[in-house]
């Protein structure tokens, strides 16, 4: 390959900047030209919308900073419909017109869906850019042993998504941190400090006051990022991954306050 494209799309994360910082550094490595698509997709779709070579003589450019927030290419909510051939054909036409040989996006589930029409076009890799941490694996094989089950079927302690009802079989796999497939997603750490560091700061307003603080963070079916926040000291913590028990909660807020 002698020259890729990248593009950042979704929502804001702590890491956008420093993930294409190490994508063009590793390309400058190998002498393969870097252009980045402003505006996600939504660039990627508009010929009017330039794009912006980011290792010219194979040095990322100063603008490009891994310690900044936010994406120096910007971004957008615009997604690929793999339904729409007449949206696909103009992607495959811009990206032959820049002649690029293949594309990063740095995205979620929403970049995922759209990127196996853009795979038969050119290679296409994800980049993850989720701060829920629910992408590590702590061995090979992990994900087989999630069973699901049929939609109607009333299992306890499952995890529904998507309407169906999953649940795991036992594991003796026996892990380290030194073998685990990935250990933290990119803006993992900075979620966690700056959740840690409000449930420390709301802390000391609740006991001022007397009051009772919930703080919600996000992750939705990972407790990852929630559980991170108990380096803050919260009194209690609620993960999605065990069952909420509303009289045992109870107590022990009666307990606490």
């Amino acid at each position: 390959m002698k020259r890729l494209a990248i593009l950042t799309a979704g929502g804001d994360t702590p890491a956008l900047n420093a993930t294409i910082y190490g994508a063009v550094t590793r390309a400058c490595q190998h002498k393969i030209e870097m252009y980045g698509i402003i505006k996600g997709f939504s660039g990627l779709l508009n010929p009017r919308v330039p794009h912006v070579h980011l290792n010219p003589l194979f040095t990322p450019i100063p603008e490009l900073d891994p310690t900044r927030g936010g994406t120096i290419l910007g971004a957008s909510r615009d997604y690929v419909d793999v339904d729409d051939s007449e949206q696909i054909a103009r992607i495959a036409e811009r990206l032959h017109r820049l002649r690029i040989d293949g594309l990063i996006c740095i995205g979620g589930d929403g970049t995922l869906n759209g990127m196996q029409a853009l795979s038969d076009i050119v290679p296409t890799v994800l980049a993850p850019k989720t701060i829920d941490n629910d992408l590590g694996l702590n061995y090979r094989g992990e994900p087989d042993e999630w069973i699901r089950h049929a939609p109607h079927e009333t299992i306890t302690d499952a995890i529904i998504k998507d309407g169906y009802p999953y649940t795991r079989k036992p594991s003796h796999h026996r892990f380290d941190l030194d073998q685990m497939v990935n250990y933290v997603t990119p803006g993992f750490a900075t979620a966690v400090y700056v959740s840690a560091s409000g449930v420390q700061r709301i802390r000391t307003t609740a006991e001022s006051h007397r009051r009772i603080a919930i703080v919600e963070v996000m992750g939705r079916h990972s407790g990852y990022l929630a559980l991170g926040a108990a380096y803050g000291q919260p009194d209690i913590l609620l993960v999605p991954e065990h069952r909420l028990q509303i009289d045992m909660l109870v107590e022990r807020i009666k307990e606490i306050y």
